[in-house]
């Protein structure tokens, strides 16, 4: 091997893991993001939104509702973490550098990965439309809340130039 590719390949490997740690302003924003995002979820499924609808759907009886155990909360919040950490990761990779770029990313996720897997549920699985509208449309609220949370929190200090 050339020295000089010796030495891109070490300056890349150097950018691709200054890239890939995680501040503790990432990690502060990340969790923040993750924790507003998880309350969405009992106000979407509540009486207040979309909880009576979402349980005449699923046919589920309002006076034998039960509270989610404490392993599906555990599971709900880990999986949202899991979320913030990969969104907060792609905006630092992908260099977004104002929170409205942050939004539109945001958008774009919750477009191309979570509305189109939960519409996998309707095109093969009989999954009514409503129900996906319902859930959809609380991804779509809490991709937006952690958009603007992490956007905010990521890009202060940052060049305010539109990405």
């Amino acid at each position: 091997m050339e020295p000089h590719m010796t030495i891109s390949v070490a300056a890349a490997n150097r950018a691709v893991k200054a890239q890939t740690k995680i501040s503790p302003k990432q990690h502060v924003a990340a969790i923040a993001a993750a924790a507003a995002a998880f309350l969405v979820g009992p106000l979407w499924y509540s009486p207040l939104l979309f909880g009576n609808e979402w349980m005449r759907i699923r046919a589920i009886d309002t006076i034998v509702v039960r509270a989610p155990s404490v392993l599906e909360l555990i599971g709900e919040l880990l999986r949202i973490l899991i979320v913030s950490y990969t969104f907060s990761s792609l905006i630092i990779r992908l260099r977004v550098v104002h929170w409205t770029g942050v939004v539109a990313l945001g958008v774009q996720l919750w477009l191309g990965f979570q509305a189109m897997a939960i519409l996998g549920g309707v095109l093969h699985e009989g999954y009514p439309l409503q129900l996906y509208l319902i859930h959809s449309g609380h991804a779509l609220a809490y991709m937006l809340l952690m958009s603007v949370i992490l956007g905010v929190w990521l890009c202060q200090g940052t060049k305010q130039t539109r990405s």
